[in-house]
């Protein structure tokens, strides 16, 4: 009879009571996880989360707490972990997908590329490294993930890439005081630079002229861990080879290159 119908009630509350219970174990679990990214690392914390269940140990589950709590979170820490290659190929092919995961969850569909790399540097939640390396793996996360969205505007991934690199050497090359006036990288200079980088075909001039005018005009603010780079000499290329002549990997060695030692040189200051 009557106990059967206050039985529900019995479990209703019962239930509540065990979700108010795990909702203060979760609250408590995230505060010290972000205490953990605070006084130790980011990395350490989200070994932490992961052992306690706060987050599945997915590339789409941890890129989403980095998004969902960066303003909880240090943007250069951000910056530094999604760059981080890995020490074993299981951890290097782990952190690939969580850039890849943490990239193609930005919206970059309709947007230029000069507009698409302000958003990726400035307003994406984390600070761009200062290491060459790191860089690296952030600009080539973020040219799957322009070209993925926009798949028409250059002939492969491999363009955006190089394009990324050239256009942050350019920004710190025309907003850095300490480069005299002239020798700054002319738009002239800028075009010769990018020849032959859409898959052996030359991007359209008028694109790259009004990208070198828009960053000239109105620097990308990246912040504190940005490296500091000059301008590849009027050959064309750091090396000096024109750069027509580059591959592909030449020419990342060359920015690379470029980009080390600018920013030894800026640590020696």
């Amino acid at each position: 009879g009557g106990s059967g119908r206050r039985r529900p009630t019995l479990t209703k509350h019962a239930s509540v009571h065990v979700r108010r219970q795990t909702q203060l174990r979760n609250a408590e679990v995230l505060d010290k996880g972000l205490k953990i990214a605070r006084e130790k690392s980011l990395k350490k914390a989200i070994h932490y989360l992961v052992a306690m269940n706060y987050i599945q140990n997915t590339p789409d589950n941890i890129a989403s707490f980095l998004r969902i709590y960066a303003e909880q979170l240090d943007e250069v820490a951000i910056g530094d972990y999604l760059s981080d290659e890995g020490r074993t190929e299981a951890e290097k092919l782990q952190n690939e997908r969580i850039r890849e995961a943490y990239f193609g969850n930005i919206s970059f569909a309709g947007l230029t590329f000069a507009q698409a790399l302000r958003v990726m540097l400035t307003k994406s939640g984390f600070r761009l490294p200062g290491e060459a390396q790191k860089i690296d793996r952030i600009a080539n996360a973020f040219a799957r993930a322009f070209h993925a969205a926009n798949p028409d505007v250059f002939s492969s991934p491999d363009t955006v890439f190089v394009l990324t690199f050239s256009t942050i050497m350019l920004n710190t090359d025309a907003h850095n005081p300490s480069i005299r006036k002239d020798r700054k990288m002319t738009c002239e200079q800028f075009v010769s630079n990018n020849r032959g980088i859409d898959n052996g075909n030359d991007i359209p001039r008028p694109v790259l002229e009004a990208l070198y005018w828009e960053v000239v005009k109105d620097e990308i603010k990246m912040g504190f861990g940005a490296p500091g780079a000059t301008a590849p000499g009027p050959e064309g290329s750091p090396s000096g080879k024109a750069a027509t002549e580059l591959t592909r990997q030449e020419r990342t060695d060359a920015f690379l290159e470029e980009m080390n030692s600018s920013v030894e040189r800026a640590v020696a200051l």
